[in-house]
């Protein structure tokens, strides 16, 4: 009777699809998702369709296989995403959509107040989802509010914590049924509605005892509240049990243990008349393939009383390679869940991370460390958010917002996803002993910093392993744009205020890059560009410099700054100190005073070589906001600063502003370099000087390979003193805005050294770290530090409410997909069960005539006499 009374709702006299929520393999670097490069998991635009549509074709392969339905997990329409393609695709493999409302825009629907919510107007993104969808309404298999909402954002929910997600699924649901009716969906086209319970809780007091007790308190209130729910509201259960378990509980009338039966003695009749959909059915014991498919194809496949009206598949593979045979125990330690019966990559080998667009909905349960984490101990005790690094109030010059000249073609930087390496760490290897880097690092709003707690205190923070963030300079004899870099820095020393000038002499921190490579191909065969770095005292002759811009080639290594010449931007009164000029005017310049970017802002303010003191010139750059603007053509590289910016008010800059413009609004060009920037084989500082010894791994120039500025650069940002007695409590903060990177080329385009061995790709090594003893967790742990501060403390400050940009598909792998053993097993099963009911037509074919156009307003009301 259940059967025959939904079948007047569905297309299908029975839905048996698969669970699918394609997310890109780069998406799962770090161990999260998605790494903060994608704005969510909704990868159902047209950018994405070269893994559903035309290309991979994972929709007509699932067609292919039997399936008549896709179950998705994300679905963000509004805000210029066009989802359209998507559904065509999912119409001409004849695959019904069952259309998610996320458990996030569940949530932010009652509770737009929470930080995470203040940048998502769910009430706008539900109505446009049923707007987006209403022309599309035959292929609309199911809506699916929430997914196992009961226990969301709860590490241990309760009976009372249940009932307060009742109240947020009826907001949701109250507001799902408006936009339905707002935009005039076809009654008789209306698609059911189910929201998904575990089997695996029991939080109910009126069936204490139940799977999925969650049912008795989400599912009699709807129906009470909504009663146009009659007929649509269908009972939708997570199931992950053998397939002889889940038909005994499913069989009506069963046991006493049968869900039917515990609904009937709970007095809930009407819950249990409702047709049941298993929003996931699987397994994740490590049993055969096939043995598992035909369990679950008995017990989804009807005839029987109480059959499901439908299953969408899913199952468990491990992150790491897999095993041969399922029978073989997996690592369970961090494993992703996929579906489609399990398809994975066709890649093998220890390094294996699982394919793009998987076909599952996606859990994480990140690997336990043999590392300590965070070491609160070593912090002094207490609360993580206790810390002095992480309780200090934020610069109060910071409250505002930030904006910038251009727009960003990078993912957001205000996100732990895009620093958690330790790349760059080697650096500091001899100036530090304890490492901030996790418990100092903050996002809040639109700047992020790190800090120094004390003298033997220090962070480094890497975007080594975010590809999303990696960026090359345009190249050679393309339409590569100019690169250009933006940021805001604020460092406060008001710590030192009564003796400013010992923070110059101890200060090495900065905002650097360089390149991907390993061994012999390692730094400083990329090249390093040290964007803005502070230089304290070496000599004891004179105080340190303060901040300034060194580049760093094959042949100069660490010192000196290479790539200069004797311009009037670095050498503004001529050569200083000793200086080695060599071929087309290069520099070596050991000891030479080149300028730095206190002295440029003297300049520019009109200050006499002759009352210029560089360590005080360097005051310039503390406890101010600054505004720096870098521009890298093939050719040349400048840098522009302001001090005193106003983060709000950025002057209309591009790649086209002059130098002479660029001052009149009040910036001093701080840098110019030179060299082949756009070359993968940059020689013109070897030729410059063809006797000096490179100082990289492999030894003198060969004559063949110089450096390649295009092994995929990356940022660090860091703090490190130098010569600075541990006792040394006066802390160091540096703040940063996001970085706006345009221009220039991605890490897709990177490009290989002249003479890379076959099959090798340097362009995403990385150099040996063991060096850095320092750091926290010690070197096999570093890599993930600020991911085991999320997974251990849960901090709320890692990450920007104001993340949001999505990739474009030319730049995200597309993964080639092989079918695990027994997934034909399940299409022979499906297609059997297809054979045993009538036989239905094909989805019919969208658009649908538009809506009735809505009256024309009424007048405004004549004003009171």
């Amino acid at each position: 009777q259940d059967r025959r009374h939904s079948s007047t709702m569905l297309r299908h006299a029975s839905l048996r699809g698969f669970t699918y929520d394609p997310a890109p393999t780069d998406s799962l670097a770090g161990g999260l998702h998605p790494a903060g490069v994608y704005a969510s998991s909704d990868f159902f635009t047209e950018d994405f369709a070269p893994m559903w549509g035309a290309g991979r074709a994972d929709l007509a392969e699932m067609g292919r296989l039997g399936a008549n339905a896709v179950r998705l997990y994300s679905w963000r329409a509004g805000s210029g995403r066009n989802h359209e393609p998507f559904l065509e695709a999912a119409v001409a493999a004849d695959v019904a959509v069952a259309l998610p409302i996320d458990n996030w825009l569940v949530h932010c629907l009652s509770h737009a107040e929470a930080q995470p919510c203040q940048a998502l107007d769910a009430a706008a993104a539900i109505s446009a989802s049923v707007s987006e969808a209403r022309p599309h309404a035959c292929a609309i298999a199911a809506w699916v509010v929430g997914t196992e909402y009961e226990k969301f954002g709860e590490v241990q929910p309760t009976v009372a914590s249940v009932q307060e997600r009742q109240r947020d699924l009826e907001q949701a649901l109250a507001h799902l049924l408006e936009a339905e009716a707002a935009v005039g969906w076809p009654p008789e086209r209306l698609p059911p509605i189910t929201v998904p319970v575990s089997l695996d809780t029991y939080l109910s007091e009126r069936c204490p005892t139940l799977r999925g007790s969650a049912a008795c308190e989400f599912y009699p209130r709807l129906l009470a509240r909504f009663p146009q729910l009659a007929g649509r509201l269908l009972l939708g259960l997570q199931a992950y049990l053998p397939g002889p378990d889940l038909r005994r509980l499913l069989q009506r009338p069963g046991g006493p243990d049968s869900l039917h039966a515990q609904l009937l003695a709970a007095g809930l009749p009407e819950v249990a008349a409702l047709p049941t959909l298993l929003t996931e059915v699987g397994s994740v014991e490590p049993t055969s393939p096939a043995a598992a498919a035909a369990e679950l194809a008995a017990a989804c496949s009807g005839g029987y009383e109480g059959a499901p009206l439908g299953c969408f598949f899913n199952t468990y593979v491990t992150r790491r390679a897999p095993p041969a045979s399922l029978n073989s125990p997996p690592d369970w330690s961090a494993h992703v869940r996929w579906g489609a019966a399990g398809f994975h990559s066709a890649a093998s080998g220890a390094e294996w991370r699982p394919t793009s667009h998987r076909l599952a909905a996606f859990a994480w349960d990140p690997a336990p460390s043999p590392q300590p984490r965070i070491d609160l101990r070593a912090l002094g005790g207490g609360a993580f958010g206790q810390l002095p690094q992480r309780s200090r109030p934020w610069n109060a010059q910071l409250a505002q917002g930030v904006r910038f000249a251009g727009t960003s073609e990078w993912p957001s930087y205000l996100d732990w996803r895009a620093w958690d390496s330790c790349q760059g760490c080697r650096s500091a290897s001899e100036h530090i002993s304890f490492d901030s880097s996790a418990s100092s690092f903050q996002v809040q709003g639109d700047w992020m910093r790190i800090s120094s707690e004390r003298g033997d205190a220090g962070a480094t923070l890497s975007g080594a392993d975010s590809a999303w963030h990696w960026f090359n300079p345009p190249r050679d004899g393309t339409d590569d744009a100019p690169l250009e870099i933006e940021f805001y820095f604020l460092l406060d020393g008001s710590a030192f205020s009564a003796d400013i000038d010992a923070l110059t002499d101890q200060m090495w921190g900065a905002l650097w890059a360089f390149s991907h490579g390993e061994g012999d191909f390692g730094w400083p065969s990329g090249g390093e560009m040290d964007l803005l770095e502070w230089l304290p005292k070496f000599d004891a002759r004179a105080g340190g410099l303060g901040a300034t811009t060194g580049f760093h080639n094959v042949v100069t290594g660490a010192y000196p700054p290479c790539c200069m010449k004797a311009d009037p931007v670095m050498y503004p009164y001529g050569l200083q100190g000793s200086a080695v000029v060599g071929g087309d005017g290069f520099l070596l310049p050991h000891d030479s005073k080149f300028s730095t970017w206190g002295e440029a802002m003297q300049r520019l303010a009109g200050r006499p070589q002759a009352t210029m003191n560089r360590t005080k010139a360097a005051r310039q750059l503390y406890n101010n906001v600054v505004h720096v603007y870098a521009r890298g053509t093939s050719s040349t590289f400048d840098i522009f600063a302001k001090q005193r910016a106003n983060p709000l008010a950025p002057p209309p800059i591009s790649v086209t502003t002059t130098a002479d413009t660029m001052r009149a609004y009040g910036y001093a060009q701080v840098f110019r370099a030179y060299g082949d920037f756009g070359s993968n084989n940059d020689c013109s500082f070897h030729n410059a000087f063809p006797m000096n010894r490179a100082q990289s791994n492999h030894g003198p120039w060969d004559g063949k390979r110089c450096t390649n500025w295009h092994q995929n650069m990356h940022f660090v940002w860091s703090i490190v003193r130098k010569d600075v007695n541990h006792e040394e409590d006066r802390a160091i903060v540096f703040y940063l805005s996001d970085i706006h990177v345009r221009g220039g080329s991605k890490h897709t385009a990177a490009q290989e050294p002249v003479d890379s061995p076959p099959g090798r790709r340097v362009v995403t090594e990385q150099d040996d770290v063991r060096p850095c003893g320092w750091l926290e967790g010690g070197p096999e742990a570093c890599n993930v530090r600020l991911a085991n501060a999320v997974a251990q403390l849960d901090p709320h400050d890692f990450t920007s409410h104001r993340v949001s940009l999505q990739v474009p598909s030319a730049e995200y792998p597309v993964d080639t997909l092989a079918a695990t053993a027994g997934l034909e097993e399940l299409s022979t099963a499906m297609s059997a069960a297809a054979a045993a009911e009538p036989p239905r037509p094909k989805l019919c074919a969208p658009p649908f005539p538009s809506p009735p156009p809505s009256p024309p307003p009424s007048p405004p009301p004549s004003p009171p006499p």
